[in-house]
């Protein structure tokens, strides 16, 4: 039998076609191979089951990409030396569409994911800044501390009027640590809100965007599309299940599934700051 020795590529984001030249690997895991450009940016060749992002070139079989090489032209992608015309590549809508938009269903629904984020999330999540019980998880010295720093952190966020996220800033262990993911889930948080009510949040954005220190490469592509208004497939598959209802627990769980944490802390900072939005604090 003739083993396979190329792959498909599926979708393209906006943004992963704008990066141009030879790519230099940068990281590789199961499911996505992270390359940066001359410039710095990310570029992540990924699997079917990560889906699709500004920055994503989604694939049919990532496992056949050993070595991986690939360079962007203004007309191809070329991939360990294939030719992929962009002609033949769907390009991925990053922007979310407010068209029968149900924001009392929204609203609902928030509350909905709270709850089962209280029930589901990981021990050592964030999801104790939103379920106080939550804090016995946390019983050797280093998790204390880090509990201590997250919690401080995101009070800071908050008295600052959710401009000042340099205090949250690399907080925490893993790609995308928990700090930055409570700031992503904010970000995200502010720039849905803009676009299901029609108000202007770029002036809490840009400046809780410019706040946030240095982090990692990973975590700050994460933080710049969220601050953009540029959405990962999984994020919109989860705020269009807010509003219609359809297939909801199935969004949510696949979002909550986004590394160990990842996925728990992003929708806790959405959470904290969309309810604070919307007027739906307890």
């Amino acid at each position: 039998m003739r083993l396979k020795t190329s792959c498909k590529i599926i979708s393209l984001g906006n943004y992963a076609f704008s990066a141009k030249g030879n790519l230099k690997i940068h990281s590789k895991f199961n499911n996505v191979v992270n390359f940066t450009d001359i410039c710095g940016n990310l570029v992540s060749i990924v699997s079917k089951i990560i889906g699709n992002g500004p920055n994503n070139i989604v694939v049919d079989d990532l496992s056949v990409l050993e070595p991986v090489n690939i360079e962007i032209t203004n007309d191809h992608i070329i991939l360990n030396n294939e030719v992929n015309s962009l002609d033949e590549i769907e390009i991925y809508n990053d922007k979310f569409s407010i068209e029968n938009f149900a924001l009392e269903q929204f609203k609902y629904n928030l509350l909905h994911i709270k709850k089962s984020l209280m029930v589901n999330a990981h021990p050592l999540s964030a999801a104790f800044l939103i379920d106080k019980k939550r804090e016995g998880n946390f019983k050797r010295g280093f998790e204390l501390a880090l509990m201590k720093s997250i919690r401080k952190g995101m009070d800071d966020l908050i008295k600052s009027g959710f401009i000042n996220g340099r205090p949250l800033t690399g907080i925490g262990m893993g790609l995308t640590p928990t700090g930055d993911d409570l700031l992503n889930g904010t970000l995200l948080a502010f720039s849905i809100f803009a676009i299901i009510t029609n108000t202007e949040t770029l002036k809490i954005r840009k400046p809780l965007y410019e706040s946030i220190g240095s982090t990692n490469i990973i975590s700050r592509t994460f933080l710049y599309y969220s601050y953009l208004g540029r959405f990962y497939e999984k994020f919109k598959e989860l705020i269009t299940a807010m509003s219609n209802g359809d297939r909801l627990n199935e969004a949510f769980y696949k979002y909550l599934d986004i590394g160990e944490t990842s996925g728990a802390d992003i929708l806790t900072g959405f959470i904290i700051a969309m309810e604070k939005l919307l007027d739906l604090e307890d």
